[in-house]
C-alpha cells in the first residue's frame, strides 16, 4: 500500500507514519507492551523511495527522515533487543531490496545499513566469549586455611589443589565456594588416608560453555539475518562483499573478530569444540567481475561521484 503523497512530504524530524502493528506479545517486557505505536519501516521504505525521485531539497528530506528512523529505531532495539527483527531488520531488507542494483548504494543507504548492522552485531550479538582461563577470582575469606587456596585459585598454570585437613578445616574452605555458588569449581573428598584429604579441580570451561551456547544461539540467528540480506541484494557474494567495501565504515574494521566469528559458524555449530572454519568472506570475490563498467543507478538528480558507494 502506497503511504499518500501529502502525508509524505509534511513532516520534520520526526516519525509521522505510525501503524498499530506492533502489538505486545506475551511474556514481553513491560517496556514493550508500551510499545504499541510505532513507525512502520516498510513505510518508511517508501518514504525514502518516494523522496528520492524528487529534487535535492526534497532528497536529502528523505535523508533526514531515514537517519531519524533509524536513530529512533536502535534506541528502542537498546532498551528491549527482541524489537530488531520487527522493528529494524525489515528496514534493512527493504533498503536492500529496493535498490536498483547491489553494486551501488547511495552514502544514506550504506550509511543506514551500516549502522544498523554494527549496533546489532555489537550490542545484541555481543562478542564472542574468551577461552577459559585457569586464572580464577578468590573467595572471600582470607584465613590461614583460605590464604592458600586464594593463591591457586589465581594461579593460571594450576588446575588442581590437594587440602589433606581435619573435617572442620575441610568443610570451612569447602563452604567458601557453595556460598559464591561457584561453577567452575569441583570439590571431592578423597576418604583414604588420615586426615581426609579434600581435591579441588578449576572447570573454568563449565561457564564458558554455557556463555559460547548463549552466544552461539544469537550468532547462528544473526548469520541467518546477514545471509538474508544478503539474498536481497541479489546474491550472497555480494552481500558479503558489502559488509567489507564501505569506505570508512567497514563492518568488517569496526567488528573485527566478532563479524569473523559469525561467518565462520557451521549452521548446526552446538558446542565449542569441533568448530569447522567456514571458506573466508573474502574467498570469491576477486573473480566478480562486470563487462564494462557498471552502471550508476543513482538517482539521476544526484552526482553518482559523490553520492554512491561502489562495491565492485
Amino acid at each position: 500500500m502506497l503511504v499518500e503523497p501529502s502525508r509524505l512530504l509534511n513532516f520534520d524530524a520526526h516519525l509521522p507514519y505510525s501503524a498499530s502493528w506492533l502489538s505486545p506479545m506475551p511474556g514481553q517486557s513491560p517496556f514493550t507492551r508500551h510499545v504499541t505505536h510505532v513507525t512502520d519501516p516498510n513505510a518508511v521504505v517508501e518514504v525514502y523511495s518516494f523522496m528520492e525521485a524528487f529534487d535535492d531539497e526534497k532528497q536529502e528530506l528523505g535523508d533526514k527522515y531515514l537517519h531519524t528512523f533509524v536513530a529512533e529505531a536502535l534506541k528502542l532495539t537498546q532498551r528491549e533487543p527482541s524489537l530488531f527483527q520487527r522493528l529494524v531488520l525489515p528496514l534493512a531488507l527493504g533498503l536492500a531490496h529496493n535498490l536498483p542494483s547491489p553494486e551501488y548504494c547511495s552514502p544514506s543507504v550504506s550509511e543506514a545499513i551500516t549502522e544498523i548492522w554494527s549496533f546489532y552485531l555489537q550490542n545484541v550479538v555481543g562478542s564472542q566469549p574468551p577461552p577459559p582461563q585457569l586464572a580464577l577470582s578468590k573467595n572471600r575469606c582470607t584465613c590461614d586455611i583460605c590464604s592458600p587456596i586464594n593463591s591457586f585459585l589465581a594461579d593460571g598454570t594450576r588446575k588442581r589443589y590437594e587440602l589433606r585437613a581435619p573435617a572442620g578445616k575441610r568443610n570451612h574452605a569447602e563452604r567458601g565456594f557453595f556460598d559464591m555458588f561457584r561453577r567452575d569449581i569441583i570439590t571431592t573428598t578423597d576418604t583414604s588416608g588420615r586426615p581426609h584429604k579434600l581435591i579441588i579441580v578449576k572447570c573454568p570451561e563449565n561457564i564458558y560453555n554455557e556463555e559460547f551456547s548463549k552466544w552461539n544461539a544469537k550468532a547462528q540467528e544473526a548469520k541467518g539475518h546477514l545471509l538474508e540480506f544478503a539474498r536481497e541484494l541479489g546474491n550472497e557474494v555480494l552481500g558479503q562483499k558489502f559488509f567489507t567495501a564501505l569506505p570508512e565504515q567497514s563492518m568488517r574494521t569496526m567488528l573485527g573478530a566478532s563479524f569473523d566469528a559469525i561467518w565462520r559458524l557451521r549452521p548446526s555449530e552446538d558446542s565449542p569444540t569441533g568448530t569447522s572454519i567456514m571458506p573466508s568472506i573474502h574467498q570469491g570475490l576477486g573473480s566478480l567481475a562486470y563487462p564494462g563498467e557498471a552502471p550508476s543507478l543513482v538517482p539521476a538528480k544526484r552526482k553518482a561521484k559523490e553520492n554512491a558507494v561502489d562495491l565492485t
